[in-house]
């Protein structure tokens, strides 16, 4: 029986050493963890660029001098929520799959698995397309994101492969930059129809990896 695929391991974006402090007591992590929340949230309502970090410090409860004491700039605050994402994206596990489901309705559930980081991060994503137009610094970080998320979406097809046939003329490198562009895209949207619009989006991946059966 074939092995299970194995996903990549997520890129260190950002190296803790430049950190000023990684905090290890929980009272630390969670002053940190708010500046990282109250930052998403404000780069969801106004974008990147508009965000001041007093602004961000304020909104979390905290000051400009707790901001310092765990982050160098609004960039690296940035950077540390996107490498957050990606872990998130990663523990999802979306190549564990119930065998005894139907393909389409493995696909459906993987697809809204991974629908629910990628909402709750829409705010990151919209700042982070933002950002990294301007920053060449984050223009090479977003080329190591895209690579990381394409590959790991071609790993999970070539999972998909294990369980049927996939297309002979399937092209899945292009397939999973287009599966990845979707699904940001569809996250950023205000969907009135989320259960319709994933179930959609499910099964136009279905028909674009299978062999059409009888």
């Amino acid at each position: 029986m074939p092995t299970k695929a194995q996903l990549l391991p997520v890129p260190q974006l950002v190296n803790e050493r430049d950190l000023p402090r990684v905090p290890q007591q929980a009272h630390s992590r969670t002053k940190r963890d708010a500046l990282l929340a109250a930052a998403l949230a404000l780069f969801g309502e106004h974008g990147y660029e508009t965000v001041k970090i007093e602004e961000i410090a304020t909104h979390a409860g905290s000051g400009v001098g707790t901001f310092y004491a765990y982050f160098r700039s609004k960039q690296q605050l940035l950077v540390v929520l996107m490498q957050r994402y990606l872990e998130t994206m990663l523990a999802l596990d979306l190549l564990t799959v119930d065998r005894t489901q139907s393909l389409l309705a493995i696909i459906s559930q993987a697809v809204r698995r991974a629908f629910v980081p990628d909402r709750a991060y829409a705010g990151l994503w919209r700042a982070w397309r933002e950002a990294a137009v301007v920053d060449p610094d984050l223009t090479a970080i977003d080329r190591q994101i895209t690579a990381w998320m394409d590959t790991n979406v071609v790993v999970l097809i070539e999972n998909f492969a294990m369980l049927a046939p996939l297309r002979s003329d399937l092209d899945r490198q292009a397939t999973a930059t287009v599966m990845n562009a979707m699904l940001l895209q569809l996250s950023q949207q205000p969907l009135l129809q989320s259960d319709a619009v994933l179930e959609a989006a499910a099964k136009m991946i279905y028909h674009a990896l299978f062999v059409e059966r009888d």
